[in-house]
């Protein structure tokens, strides 16, 4: 099937160079005007206002399901399928346990919604190319492009499908969460945020910097090399720490400061490379949507101070577990 991380070499290179077109900034900026800002606004945020208050990570743990399932061109009146392919993704997520006990029984989980995913997409797939591909989706886009003289079949466009469910979700998740985190505890530059919308996008990027949700990426040597006096021999694994790299004091000035004003200026929360997350604007966009609505709707939203505050925790994966908030 067609997973890129599984991926390298002139065969990744090629099938991301297919792929890459429907990811780009133009096609996203019109998904953002036409499917996600309406379902962020409409189906999450507008329906939580008149509560004044409530844990954000109830609303950022599904918000990013549902909006690449309105992206791939699922049926929009389904929102009980909605419901159950997030099931499947959240039960893919938790395939992986360090719990011994749990391990087996989750990784069986996990593979079984995989497959389950997979059939259900594969029957739209089909569907959709029976019906000539002609909207805007996801699934019409991947059927319709070429890339020397290739193009893609149903079991690819499939597996590629089933892998974005769950990749797209829990990573969105996570960074919304921490932007939140931090924001609210700075309201200052909450407050900045609020008044001037042009820093929204700053603030994505520097909490994407300053609390990465991937910690490290793990890469294979592909031949013999030394870096700072240190062999690497070929085929060695070596893990490349993102949340050091981030605040590396040569590359960033205070590099330990949560500080929107910095100079633009990339970091590797989203990878780098050739595997570089090829979904990042999506993400973006999506976060960007989600905290432009807050902001409009949920007047002087603050943390709850009779709740924990929020923490940004993890090993591997970072991110806070709740963000109890009131606003007026």
């Amino acid at each position: 099937g067609l997973i890129l991380t599984a991926m390298d070499g002139d065969a990744h290179k090629s099938m991301r160079n297919l792929l890459q077109p429907v990811f780009m900034p133009d096609t996203v900026n019109r998904w953002k005007e036409t499917r996600i800002d309406r379902v962020i606004r409409e189906e999450y945020i507008k329906p939580m206002v008149p509560a004044k208050g409530g844990d954000l990570m109830d609303f950022a743990l599904y918000f990013p399901i549902r909006v690449i399932y309105s992206l791939i061109g699922f049926p929009e009146d389904r929102p009980e399928q909605i419901e159950q392919y997030a099931a499947w993704a959240l039960a893919i997520l938790a395939g992986p346990q360090v719990d011994p006990e749990k391990a087996a029984a989750a990784r069986g989980a996990a593979m079984d919604a995989a497959q389950a995913l997979y059939d259900v997409v594969k029957v739209v797939v089909a569907e959709r190319r029976a019906a000539g591909a002609s909207g805007d989706d996801l699934i019409s886009r991947l059927i319709g492009v070429e890339y020397q003289g290739r193009s893609l079949d149903d079991h690819e466009i499939t597996t590629f499908v089933r892998s974005l469910l769950p990749a797209a979700s829990e990573t969105t998740t996570r960074t919304f969460g921490t932007l939140m985190a931090l924001l609210l505890q700075n309201p200052d530059v909450l407050e900045r945020v609020r008044n001037d919308r042009s820093l929204v996008n700053k603030a994505i990027d520097e909490a994407v910097r300053f609390e990465p949700v991937a910690t490290f990426k793990v890469r294979q040597a592909a031949k013999d090399l030394e870096i700072r006096g240190v062999p690497i021999p070929k085929g060695a694994m070596v893990q490349c720490i993102v949340t050091s790299a981030n605040r590396d004091e040569d590359a960033f000035e205070n590099a330990d400061k949560f500080d929107i004003d910095r100079k633009p200026k990339p970091s590797f929360g989203f990878g780098f490379g050739p595997h570089m997350c090829i979904g990042q604007f999506v993400a973006k966009t999506e976060i960007n949507c989600a905290l432009n609505a807050i902001l409009d709707l949920m007047p002087n939203i603050r943390l709850d101070p009779d709740k924990p505050g929020p923490q940004i925790v993890g090993a591997q994966l970072r991110g806070p577990h709740y963000l109890h908030v009131l606003w007026d």
